[in-house]
């Protein structure tokens, strides 16, 4: 961790903000959540593209957020594991 902190320190985030998903980004920030117990933005970080595929994902989800096409959506799981979106 002591070697990606720069990542994030650097531009002003806590590195304990970061949340390590690595497919199809590598990091999700839930920004303030450390230092304020409460998040201002949700920043979703992924490094330079080696390859078409990743370039691919990286535009698919920029346009994603330029469009807002995104939801927030609670699910709860029942305790036999049924999924219930309410």
């Amino acid at each position: 961790m002591q070697h990606i902190d720069p990542v994030f320190s650097g531009r002003g985030y806590a590195l304990e903000d970061a949340r390590a998903v690595f497919d199809p980004i590598d990091f999700v920030l839930f920004d303030g959540l450390a230092r304020h117990d409460s998040v201002r933005s949700i920043v979703l970080l992924d490094g330079p593209a080696k390859n078409d595929g990743r370039r691919k994902i990286q535009r698919a989800m920029k346009k994603i957020v330029t469009r807002k096409h995104y939801e927030w959506k609670t699910v709860r799981l029942s305790r036999d594991g049924d999924i219930q979106i309410p």
